[in-house]
């Protein structure tokens, strides 16, 4: 399974939801690779990769030594640095657009990357307002599925508290949707919620009055209610020094036994 984590704004938190839930999978013995594809490369930082990330490596004609894992309990966490080398991303991209060649070894390089990592899970950390028809994304998505046909992609949008955001995040939704239908064997089979960042006292049901009837027609699979958390607040340790966090938990038993939960859980 794949599960892109997807926001309309950068600084929400979608990295630390990405670790916190491949964490909670490995934990409970599974494979998962989280694919860096934030531009600043938060994730890659954290587990000790400093060097390019596979787009500028390709770019650069270098080879790419934007891999590691990290056994964690009875699973492990792999981590591939697929941007995260700042604001040379969007002529990176371009550049690989342009160039045949470059675009075969990007596909090339990423294939025997994936065919030598064992995983269940895919786990997708993307920028911001991150669209699948986007070349970086298109060239990912088709490489992983012309390996792994029909494999099934749940997204998990992540918003803040604010209303604004969470109609946004409806909007970007539909924008999603569209996009997903450029992309051949494309499986999305929906989205979670997590509103992240939730201060104390704050009441989903008097500030988001939309949350419970969006997640009640089907819009979300569930939502999850994500407290703010001193400890995660950019966090700056070691992946096994995360805390872990009870709606996070929940999450991952929900992915893991496929269930749908039409409900907002605190």
């Amino acid at each position: 399974m794949r599960i892109p984590v997807l926001s309309v704004k950068g600084g929400i938190g979608k990295s630390t939801i990405s670790v916190l839930l491949a964490k909670e999978l490995a934990l409970r013995g599974e494979k998962v690779i989280i694919l860096d594809r934030d531009q600043l490369g938060f994730i890659s930082s954290l587990v000790g990769i400093e060097s390019k990330g596979m787009i500028a490596s390709v770019v650069d004609g270098e080879s790419c030594e934007c891999h590691t894992h990290i056994k964690m309990g009875k699973g492990q966490v792999h981590i591939i640095k697929f941007y995260g080398d700042g604001p040379r991303l969007e002529s990176d991209l371009n550049i690989i657009k342009s160039d045949e060649k470059l675009t075969r070894e990007l596909t090339e390089s990423y294939t025997l990357m994936l065919k030598s990592i064992e995983h269940s899970y895919m786990i997708l950390d993307n920028p911001a307002l991150s669209l699948p028809n986007e070349i970086g994304n298109m060239l990912e998505t088709t490489s992983y599925l012309s390996l792994y046909p029909g494999t099934r992609s749940l997204r998990v949008m992540v918003s803040d508290i604010t209303t604004h955001h969470f109609e946004n995040t409806l909007k970007y939704i539909e924008a999603l949707n569209l996009g997903s239908r450029e992309i051949p064997l494309a499986n999305v089979v929906g989205q979670f919620l997590v509103i992240n960042m939730a201060p104390p006292g704050w009441n989903y049901r008097v500030e988001l009055p939309n949350l419970v009837t969006e997640v009640k027609r089907g819009k979300f699979l569930g939502a999850y209610i994500l407290p703010f958390s001193d400890d995660l607040f950019q966090f700056s340790g070691q992946i096994d020094d995360m805390p872990r966090i009870k709606q996070v938990e929940i999450l991952a038993n929900h992915v893991l036994k496929d269930i749908t939960t039409k409900d907002v859980i605190e």
